[in-house]
């Protein structure tokens, strides 16, 4: 009986030996996981304009892998976007679909496209990724001030059109019925290189990102200590300054509007040709002064902004009714009177607009659109 006393008093003193090393570990655990997060913010020059990313994560290493690896996924995603590439897919694309189907080696870059082309059926061309032609056009008049004459114009809308695309899905092939036909997919080019890059945040240790390529956003959970992102929206017209901000998580946005120029003003290197609407080859001439959307994805909100911008306060709301789960917000152009915003009505009290937005609209926001919540 002694020599079980004896056992079972060292089994015991095993058991809280060995209770304690877990208490330890546990301790040690929480520490980890509940100590300071790692917080990272990055900017550099990416697809001809400015990128810019903000993540936080559980640990440094995590932190600094993660925003390279960002960096490295949107600046690959440049290469295969990039229209004239003799590398990427879509130079490939453009070089070789007019003589034959042309499949593609990526199901991401077939998806984007893809997606481009319906939101150009459903908005009856309103956006059209096919007007690459025309962008060149107007490319070459960038630092000058006189615009592309109408024979150039009419001659390069002979080649494009959404629906001179074959698309043969089973394949993933695609072919252009019209030579000289270009695909550029722009700002939803951007939008799918943010949601590529996204896909990071789906590792272990990721807690919250903003990503950002020129007036495209894609977010991810929220900052600790925080229910959500507060996004500041550049003005599309003024980019040194902000429209609106935004909190929002889990969702793409992007801000679509005309940069002003001072009448007969040269398109000054760097920024780009005006936006254009395919229908006409013309710079849009739209009521909306500037349109923020959001959708699930960052490309979504990229085509859907565009359709509707071109599109116009009376005919882009439709385009808009057509989509799920999104939202949008329009700063129309009143005759002769103060603009107002119409927005969707799920966005009230999760807006703020700038203080020059303010002021140019009276801060009047008509919380008329769908949805009525998300």
């Amino acid at each position: 009986m002694e020599g079980e006393g004896a056992g079972n008093e060292g089994r015991l003193a095993m058991s809280s030996q060995r209770d304690g090393l877990l208490l330890l570990g546990c301790s040690a655990l929480l520490v980890v996981a509940c100590g300071e997060p790692a917080h990272r913010e990055l900017a550099w020059e990416a697809m001809g304009t400015t990128a810019a990313a903000e993540i936080y994560t559980r640990t440094e290493p995590d932190a600094e892998s993660a925003i390279q690896e960002i960096r490295s996924r949107i600046e690959a995603a440049a290469t295969e976007l990039d229209p004239r590439s003799d590398d990427g897919e879509l130079g490939r694309l453009n070089r070789h679909a007019a003589d034959e189907f042309y499949s593609f080696r990526q199901l991401d870059l077939y998806a984007c496209l893809k997606l481009a082309l319906d939101y150009a059926r459903e908005s009856q061309g309103a956006y059209d990724p096919t007007l690459g032609v025309l962008r060149r056009l107007y490319e070459t008049r960038v630092g000058t001030a006189s615009p592309p004459r109408p024979t150039e114009v009419d001659v390069a809308l002979g080649r494009v059109g959404w629906e001179k695309v074959t698309v043969e899905p089973e394949a993933m092939a695609v072919q252009f019925r019209t030579p000289g036909l270009q695909v550029d997919l722009g700002a939803v080019g951007q939008g799918c290189a943010l949601d590529w890059a996204a896909r990071i945040f789906a590792r272990p240790g990721s807690l919250a990102g903003l990503l950002r390529v020129d007036g495209v956003y894609r977010v991810w959970e929220h900052p600790p200590e925080h229910e959500h992102w507060s996004v500041a929206i550049r003005d599309p017209r003024k980019p040194d300054r902000d429209l609106l901000t935004l909190r929002i998580l889990n969702r793409g946005i992007a801000a679509c509007g005309q940069r002003e120029l001072e009448e007969g003003s040269p398109l000054p290197a760097g920024i780009g040709p005006p936006l254009l609407d395919p229908r006409t080859g013309l710079p849009v001439a739209s009521d909306l002064l500037a349109v923020v959307t959001t959708a699930d994805s960052a490309a979504d909100a990229a085509a859907l902004c565009e359709a509707v911008y071109v599109a116009g306060s009376l005919q882009g709301p439709g385009i808009f009714q057509k989509t799920r789960r999104t939202e949008a917000i329009l700063v129309v152009r009143a005759d002769g009177g103060t603009p107002y915003l119409l927005a969707s009505a799920s966005l009230e009290g999760r807006m703020e607009l700038s203080a020059e937005l303010n002021r140019e609209t009276g801060g009047e926001i008509r919380y008329l659109l769908p949805p009525g919540s998300l």
